[in-house]
């Protein structure tokens, strides 16, 4: 039988055959460890980086894909053309595990919620599209003067926690109401107890898409730069374009949607950080001169500080005031809020800015230097008819900005007077 002969079917010796394909097999081995050192030496920081906080299913994209690469490029090795195919096939994979990776957050998210079910699905629902690896979701208590509340709250409760990917999550749900002030900002404290820097959405504030991206990018990109306190996801500039990148720098930071990090809310204070009572003190720290605006945003800080205004979000504006921080806005809207007629502090906010309608960022582009956008501030606050200073300013103008001052100072003289 074939098997028996003491020669192979070419005339060669049996013995000189084996060693034939032992050589072969090890220049085998040889080339494709060879393909390995040259892959990990191109990608390794890329690999680095996909696995930085990914969970299994990520995992599983990435080291399938990179196996493939390594198989294809040692079948085809050759001096001639193995770099040529190296080259092709990484950036196909590579592009390929983008693709797939970039309908996943890596990022934490925190998902604050209360007792709407159909707006805390709708966001849910675009949640759930994206993937997030680590979810956080917090509640407020049900009040108990309020019919039926403690079963709409159970409710809410299972529609944010109902996963069906892989998913780290994390719960903070309340026996008892704290109101809007306590319980957003002991949520967003005990997020940073776990985490370094994540994305923050209330359960009215409906994302697109690339929000997620975009926050993401932003933080590990601004990540040691202490000046830049926050990224926003809103844009309130009408269509309007400001600067050449893909967002700007404002020093109003809009919380409709938003990603911070550890170390810009160390310095949140629930009390201003006036702990010898409310003073003129919140003058000096506002970005800007302009009578008015100091004014409005005087008046809104007295109103939380006074607890005529149960609310958490002035105290962080105070806070990036105080430090001189600046807040990242895209140059589309990437958040709208979907409860501007029932919300807790959005009435006022629905005729002044009207309905904002989701955009998708393209490809990013990142300004030549940080620095505040004045000209987007002052159209927003003429937005807010505070009737900011201009170079040219008409006789009916220049009336509009001193009776809105003056008002301005009758409100905040007649609240210190209650208190």
């Amino acid at each position: 039988m074939l098997y028996l002969r003491s020669r192979s079917a070419t005339g060669m010796p049996a013995s000189a055959s084996f060693k034939i394909r032992m050589i072969n097999s090890s220049l085998w081995c040889f080339r494709f460890a060879i393909v390995l050192f040259s892959l990990y030496h191109q990608n390794s920081q890329s690999i680095r980086d996909y696995f930085r906080g990914a969970g299994r299913d990520r995992q599983t994209i990435i080291g399938k894909n990179l196996l493939s690469t390594f198989l294809l490029n040692a079948i085809g090795l050759d001096n001639n053309n193995v770099f040529f195919y190296w080259r092709v096939w990484t950036h196909s994979i590579n592009n390929s595990v983008k693709n797939k990776l970039d309908n996943c957050v890596m990022v934490p998210v925190l998902f604050c919620i209360f007792n709407r079910p159909a707006k805390t699905q709708q966001v849910f629902n675009v949640i759930s599209s994206v993937q997030p690896s680590k979810l956080y979701v917090a509640a407020d208590g049900p009040r108990l003067d309020v019919t039926n509340e403690a079963n709409v709250c159970q409710e809410v409760r299972e529609i944010a926690t109902k996963i069906n990917w892989d998913c780290e999550v994390r719960t903070l749900f309340r026996e008892q109401n704290l109101g809007c002030k306590n319980a957003v900002s002991g949520a967003i404290d005990w997020f940073f107890e776990h985490e370094e820097e994540g994305v923050i959405l209330e359960d009215d504030c409906l994302p697109a898409s690339s929000f997620f991206t975009f926050c993401s990018q932003m933080l590990q990109h601004y990540r040691d730069d202490e000046q830049v306190m926050m990224v926003s996801g809103n844009n309130f500039q009408d269509g309007k374009i400001r600067g050449d990148a893909s967002y700007y720098f404002s020093s109003i930071p809009h919380i409709w949607g938003w990603a911070t990090w550890r170390r810009a809310w160390k310095f949140y204070d629930k009390s201003f950080g006036m702990s010898n009572g409310f003073s003129d003190a919140c003058v000096p720290c506002i970005p800007y001169e302009d009578e008015n605006i100091v004014l409005s945003w005087q008046y809104a800080f007295a109103l939380t500080y006074f607890k005529k205004v149960n609310t958490w979000d002035y105290q962080w504006v105070y806070t990036i005031f105080s430090k001189k921080g600046l807040s990242i806005a895209p140059q589309v809207n990437l958040v709208r809020n979907i409860d501007l007629d029932g919300g807790t502090h959005t009435r006022d906010a629905a005729s002044r800015i009207g309905f904002m309608e989701l955009g998708e960022l393209g490809e990013l582009v990142h300004p030549s230097k940080v620095r505040l956008y004045e000209l987007a501030d002052l159209y927003e606050y003429e937005k807010q008819n505070l009737y900011p200073l201009k170079k040219k300013m008409s006789i009916h103008y220049r009336w509009r900005r001193y009776r809105r001052a003056r008002r301005l100072k009758i409100k905040i003289n007649r609240l210190l007077c209650e208190t």
